[in-house]
Parts: structure tokens; sequence; C-alpha cells
């Protein structure tokens, strides 16, 4: 595929995002689980790289298997959107930085890397934090829906 036919599939923009590996995804829900807290699926426990309105075709070539670890920094609300772990990742934030090398727009005054744990944000932040590491295994990369 050229990168003419990928600006065109991605002509809406580029999703990129890192995927919490099933070990690490079902050590979250079951840490979770015995606290009480609402989680969504573990299968779709992800970091967000990017959410851009414009197309990011080059996000296509960093998809793949990677070993990426990051520690839970705090708990927090993503507008009404969401419940999420803010996490301590250096390796997503460089990736963030390269995707917007590349052109990803960013909605946000800043990026913060987290991983959507509830996609409601009418709960009450847990008090505690997931004391183990949490490793990511694959980025994947898609165009945005119309």
């Amino acid at each position: 595929m050229t990168i003419s036919d990928l600006l065109q599939k991605h002509q809406n923009g580029t999703y990129a995002s890192m995927l919490l590996s099933a070990q690490s995804a079902q050590q979250l829900a079951d840490w979770l689980d015995n606290r009480g807290i609402p989680h969504d699926q573990p299968q779709e426990f992800h970091c967000t790289l990017c959410y851009s309105r414009t197309p990011v075709p080059q996000a296509v070539a960093m998809t793949g298997p990677v070993n990426i670890t990051a520690r839970a920094a705090e708990w927090a609300h993503l507008g009404d959107n969401a419940t999420v772990l803010l996490l301590d990742c250096k390796r997503a934030h460089s990736i963030f930085q390269l995707l917007k090398k590349h052109g990803a727009s960013h909605d946000w005054p800043q990026y913060d890397p987290h991983l959507t744990v509830f996609k409601d944000s009418h709960i009450e932040l847990p008090n505690q934090l997931p004391d183990f590491p949490l490793v990511f295994n694959r980025i994947i990369a898609q165009p945005l829906d119309d």
C-alpha cells in the first residue's frame, strides 16, 4: 500500500493506541474486581497514542508487537467520557511526539498517557493505585470513522 493509498484510507484522521497484554489486562481486571471498581472488558484496556483528525498514515508503520511497561500514576475522569488511570510511561510520550512530528493533531491542551478503565466518569475515583507494572504488547493504528 502506498502513502497515497494510506492518505485516502485515513482521510478523516488516524487513531493509534497501545493494547495491554492479556496477562496484564487480566491482572488489572482481577485487581479492580477485588476492590469493587467497575471496568470495561479487559480486552478493551488500551492507552491512546493519538486521536488525530489529520491523517497520519505513518502511524501504520509503527503497528505491531512491542514491549512497553507503564506504572499507574493517578486516577482521573476524562471529561464525562471515562474513568482512567493516568500512566507514567515515557515511551507513550515519545511515540505521541513522533506522531505529532508526522502531523497528528491533538484536541487537548497536553498529552497525558492514560489507560481507559471504564467508559463512564460518574463513579467515585478509587483511593488505591495498582502497584504492579502494566505491560503493553501491541500498537494498532486505524482510520477514524466518518
